[in-house]
């Protein structure tokens, strides 16, 4: 019966194993724009149509995302406007075969609503969090003032007092939790806000930065970006490696 049981654990060590989660390979993605140069070890390709000069950088893989550094230096005579919702890839296979739909980027203005409801969210509880935690320790106190009377021992009343202290512990904890939740998103959403290429129309002698996110393909062995300004559409290259 021993030797059965043992085989039995065994066996279930052995499934958990298995089944644990692998690794996901990490995208790196070369341009193969002819345009390129260096900065802080990301390539840059660029490119230049009517005046309009854009420098794309794959800078990046952020799990499933993939980040491009978006440059657009508007040297025409008249005002452009850049969408990152608008910028898309196509997944292409080792003949440069399309094999999926296009991908578009991440819209950062979806985001910043979804963090700011999270935020709002957020507020409310840590607010009825801290009317609960009032509350609790009202009744404490009225319970403590109610037993003053009542003959305990020494021991009851160090327990009685030791699980109020737990209590408290808890309800600090818990606030503090609460409270470090809704920093978090709050500088998730500042990231969104100050570092992200948003939406904007560039008058002519200005430029823009920011980045855009897209989720990879992880069967494309090519990608071709495509930004639109305007009326134009520019093309970026890349051949995706999986380590």
């Amino acid at each position: 019966m021993r030797i059965i049981y043992s085989f039995l654990i065994f066996s279930l060590i052995s499934m958990s194993v298995s089944s644990c989660f692998s690794a996901q390979p990490v995208s790196r993605l070369k341009a193969l724009n002819r345009t390129t140069s260096w900065y802080f070890g990301n390539e840059v390709s660029s490119q230049n149509k009517n005046g309009i000069e854009l420098r794309v950088a794959y800078t990046e893989s952020y799990g499933e995302t993939l980040v491009f550094d978006i440059e657009l230096i508007n040297n025409s005579d008249k005002s452009v406007c850049i969408s990152p919702n608008q910028c898309y890839y196509v997944a292409l296979d080792k003949d440069t075969t399309d094999i999926g739909a296009l991908r578009f980027a991440i819209d950062p203005e979806v985001k910043i609503l979804e963090l700011d409801k999270k935020i709002e969210a957020g507020k409310a509880a840590q607010a009825n969090h801290v009317l609960y935690s009032l509350f609790s320790v009202t009744l404490d106190i009225v319970e403590d003032a109610a037993t003053l009377t009542e003959e305990k021992t020494e021991e009851q009343r160090d327990k009685e007092f030791n699980e109020r202290q737990e209590h408290l512990e808890f309800l600090n904890d818990e606030s503090d939790r609460r409270e470090e939740h809704v920093y978090s998103l709050n500088s998730q959403k500042s990231f969104w806000v100050n570092s992200t290429l948003r939406r904007t129309d560039v008058e002519s002698g200005y430029t823009i930065k920011g980045q855009i996110f897209i989720k990879r393909n992880i069967k494309a062995e090519y990608y071709k970006l495509y930004i639109p300004i305007g009326n134009q559409r520019f093309a970026f290259d890349y051949k995706q490696v999986l380590y």
